[in-house]
């Protein structure tokens, strides 16, 4: 079985962003995010 591929924070909120997602809140190196589209969650 092949290994997954290593993604930093900063990679992973770039596409999150994309589709919809906005920083909400942040403490040290956890960020809590929302999404924008659909305001339900």
């Amino acid at each position: 079985m092949s290994k997954l591929p290593v993604v930093s924070g900063k990679q992973s909120i770039k596409p999150l962003e994309k589709i919809g997602f906005a920083i909400f809140r942040q403490r040290g190196s956890h960020i809590t995010m929302v999404n924008e589209v659909d305001k339900t969650l």
